[in-house]
């Protein structure tokens, strides 16, 4: 069996390569220049692009009977904040009228809900860390005046159920001291029937105003809010200039050898055919 040797086989095919390279070395220079020139002109161009993230606690009413709970849930909320209704609210909110502003603004805001909890998070880009927050915050003010809208009825109701209460009481307090008080009391067992009932009734009244303290209480009914503060990016997330000048320099230098490749291949031609 015969064994072809292919020692020395990659040496050569380098060193041709790097005399190539070293002949043409002003065509490799050039591209790299005209790639690396055209990345600075195209990146001064590009603005940097800031992001910001907050995370927002969904407001809710304190359970009773059939009513209370979070004002919506947080999947609910993450539908309504990708219609461009919410967007173009919170825009007019701040009187944003640059289309491009506008755009960005449209496409980045997400909304992401925190497993297992009434918790979401907000995050949106903007061309500066001003305007992040800024817009930062006027989506989550608006978002808590959409909230609070929905909250005001049910709330409202509570608050007015809990006087009627207040004021019962109080009313049948006053009619029981005064009974208390009569001087002539035909039967006692009457007397003691009508107060046992009114115990009773007393009693009630008494724990449905506690259900409805509790449930009007600010650790169970609260409003939508912002929970922290708002987390501006230290550095811009967009564009990413080392990594672009980077790919500019490394494809200039790539089609620059491929083009003193190329080069290299029709000066042979015309040698050979001389």
């Amino acid at each position: 069996m015969v064994k072809y040797q292919n020692v020395g086989c990659d040496e050569v095919n380098l060193m041709a390569i790097w005399r190539v390279i070293k002949r043409y070395r002003w065509l490799v220079l050039g591209t790299t220049f005209l790639f690396t020139g055209t990345a600075i002109l195209a990146l001064a161009r590009i603005p940097d692009v800031w992001e910001a993230t907050a995370v927002v606690k969904i407001g809710r009413i304190g359970p009773l009977g059939n009513i209370g709970g979070a004002v919506e849930s947080p999947q609910t909320t993450k539908i309504r904040m990708k219609n461009n209704f919410f967007k173009a609210s919170v825009l007019r909110s701040v009187n944003k009228t640059s289309s491009a502003d506008n755009t960005l603004y449209v496409k980045s805001l997400s909304c992401r809900p925190l497993p297992n909890t009434n918790f979401i998070r907000l995050k949106l880009n903007a061309y500066s860390r001003a305007e992040a927050r800024m817009l930062m915050n006027a989506t989550i003010q608006h978002l808590i005046s959409i909230h609070e809208k929905m909250m005001r009825p049910t709330i409202h109701l509570l608050t007015e159920y809990l006087a009627f209460v207040d004021h019962t009481i109080n009313h049948a307090r006053k009619a029981s001291s005064s009974f208390r008080q009569t001087p002539q009391k035909k039967s006692l067992l009457l007397f003691d029937l009508l107060m046992q009932q009114q115990g009773h009734h007393m009693n009630s009244l008494e724990y449905t105003r506690f259900l409805l303290k509790n449930a009007l209480s600010p650790t169970e009914t609260y409003p939508t809010a912002l929970e922290g503060n708002i987390e501006v990016s230290a550095q811009p997330i967009a564009p990413r200039r080392h990594l672009f000048m980077f790919l500019a320099l490394s494809c200039g230098l790539l089609v620059g050898g491929l083009l003193a490749g190329i080069a290299n291949t029709f000066h042979k031609r015309k040698t050979n055919m001389a």
